[in-house]
Parts: C-alpha cells; sequence; structure tokens
C-alpha cells in the first residue's frame, strides 16, 4: 500500500535522506504539514482500497503538531497504522502513543543509525521509546555505506525485547538530487555483510526483510541459502510504492519523486494512481535503454521471468545528479 506523509520536517539529518530536498524548500507559507481535510480524503483512498493497513511517515510523522489526534483519528476509522519514525520524540507524546495504542493494530518500525552516525541525545530518545513501546517496535536500517556493522541492531531487539525482525533498506540516487547511495559496484561486497549478518539473525530468532531494489545476482547460491535458512524476506523487485504527500500531490517513491508528480484527487482510485506509475517508470527507462543497474540485466532470464527487477529505477535518470 502507498505512504501518506504527515510532514516534511524531521529531527534528524541522515545523509542519505530522501526527503531532504523538500525539508530544505521549506518556507513559512508552507508549513509542509498534512492538515485534517487532506487527510480525511486520503484516508477515504486507504479505505476504498478495502485494505485495512495504513503507512504513515514524513519527514519524522510524530513532529506533526496534531500527531496524537491524527494517530487516534486513523485507529478510530479501523485501520492497522504501520508508522516508520526515528523514535525521537518528546515524553508526552510517546505517553499520548501509550494510551492510543491498539496492540493488534498498532506497528512502529524504528529507522536506527550506527554509532557513528548518530548524535548522543539519539540514543537516549530512542531507548525511552523502546522502553516504553517496545513490545510494538521493530527496526529499520539503511544501508548507505559499503562497510556497515550491523551487529548492534540485535543489542537493541535483545535489550528492550522489540518485535523480532529488521527491515534492511538500500539507499539509492535520488533523481535530480545528491545524497549518500551505495553504488551497484559495491553491492557483492554487501551482499556478504547481508549474509553473514543473516546468520547472526537466525540464532537470535530476528527474520531479516530486503526493502526494494536489491539485485540477485549479487549473491552467490551460498549467501541466498544462508538467507533462506534464516527465513529471510528476500524481495529483489523494484516498482511503485507511492508517496503521498501532505498536499495531496503524490509520486512513484522518494528516489523518482521529481519526475512527474501527480495530483491524488485525480485519480478515482489508488490502483489508478498506482497503474500510472507503473506505466510511465516503464515508459520512461524504457527511453534511455534501461534494463537495469548492470550491463547483463538485459539478457538476464532472472529479470526476463520476473525474479529480479534489474535494481533500483533511479538509476536510469542518475546523470540527472
Amino acid at each position: 500500500m502507498p505512504n501518506l506523509l504527515l510532514t516534511y520536517k524531521c529531527n534528524r539529518n541522515c545523509p542519505y535522506c530522501f526527503a531532504q530536498e523538500r525539508q530544505n524548500a521549506l518556507n513559512p507559507d508552507d508549513p509542509g504539514i498534512i492538515s485534517w481535510k487532506n487527510l480525511v480524503i486520503a484516508a477515504n483512498y486507504f479505505e476504498e482500497a478495502k485494505d485495512p493497513l495504513i503507512s504513515v511517515l514524513g519527514g519524522e510523522p510524530t513532529m506533526h503538531p496534531e500527531f496524537i489526534s491524527i494517530y487516534r483519528y486513523l485507529l478510530a476509522r479501523k485501520f492497522t497504522v504501520k508508522m516508520f519514525s526515528n523514535g525521537m520524540m518528546s515524553h508526552e507524546k510517546i505517553e499520548g502513543l501509550l494510551a492510543a495504542l491498539v496492540p493488534d493494530r498498532s506497528r512502529f518500525i524504528i529507522n536506527v543509525n550506527q554509532e557513528r552516525d548518530r548524535a548522543g541525545h539519539e540514543t537516549k530518545m530512542q531507548g525511552q521509546f523502546f522502553s516504553e513501546l517496545g513490545m510494538a517496535c521493530s527496526l529499520s536500517f539503511n544501508l548507505f555505506r559499503p562497510d556497515p556493522d550491523m551487529d548492534f541492531l540485535l543489542d537493541i531487539i535483545g535489550e528492550y525485547q522489540l518485535r523480532p525482525r529488521i527491515r534492511l533498506g538500500l539507499a539509492h540516487p535520488i533523481a535530480g538530487e545528491p545524497n549518500e547511495f551505495i553504488s551497484p559496484e559495491q553491492y557483492g561486497d554487501i551482499s556478504e555483510t547481508i549474509a553473514q549478518f543473516s546468520k547472526r539473525c537466525d540464532h537470535q530468532g530476528v527474520i531479516l526483510s530486503l526493502d526494494c531494489g536489491f539485485t540477485l545476482c549479487d549473491f552467490t547460491d551460498a549467501q541466498l541459502g544462508m538467507l533462506l535458512r534464516s527465513k529471510a524476506n528476500l524481495k529483489f523487485r523494484c516498482g511503485p510504492v507511492i508517496d503521498i504527500g501532505p498536499d495531496l500531490n503524490t509520486w512513484a517513491c522518494f528516489p523518482l519523486s521529481k519526475l512527474r508528480p501527480q495530483p491524488l484527487e485525480a485519480y478515482p482510485s489508488l490502483s489508478a494512481l498506482r497503474k500510472f506509475y507503473a506505466n510511465f517508470i516503464v515508459e520512461e527507462t524504457r527511453k534511455r535503454g534501461f534494463a537495469g543497474v548492470y550491463k547483463k540485466c538485459e539478457p538476464c532470464r532472472y529479470r526476463k521471468r520476473g525474479q529480479c527487477h534489474g535494481g533500483c529505477r533511479s538509476y536510469a535518470f542518475e546523470e540527472k545528479n
């Protein structure tokens, strides 16, 4: 399902951030937060899609001044609310979330960085969040350097008894904007790091999930075996996620956010919007002769039969960076 952005504002400055350009563009006339009118319109689209899950994010969604009221409203409409957050918020907001919590419909995916990439107050604030809401939390970690040390994720899960799941995201180039990301030339090296980490996850009963943009060929058979044995969720795909901004403008995904944004209300349904972006991405990448991040993607049998999409489509537009 698509993601609903409550605000572009954030209280961190991650070097791989997909939303950085939109945060920098904020001005006093554009507070970058969703209004109640737009929230209701967006929620109606999700409801009509007959999917009880709604994903909210930002920026940092909890920075919306009416976040707790919004969270209560979405739960009252019987949505399962999956919130992507950095977990850095005031004690009052943590208490508000605790009071609103519906255990089987409240999910928090908390993005954490390595120690070298976070300020001291991040660790403290995230620890406070985990202490109170750990039972509903899982972790997210973004790979943007080829030498990550991920063992600390298992330490956090063990210390706070979080849900035993880790989402691994892969930072990609943003069409038209500078950011830090791992180049395809480094994918082969990082695949071994991921495979070895999956073994440690397996021993602790933690399940890895690979987000979009990974490439199948960069994992050896032995590495795939380690991942499958550890019950990792493997996805070698790239497709329109669809992000809905506070102003109800939409885009295919953050790496492609500057390419043909569309107003949500111009489409009768989320499925119609998804169809537009799916066709648009195929058409635009075909114009550029892009089959995948490698030349070998063109004849690849795994791509042709849909097992792998050849990495992130944002690389088709990398020359604009």
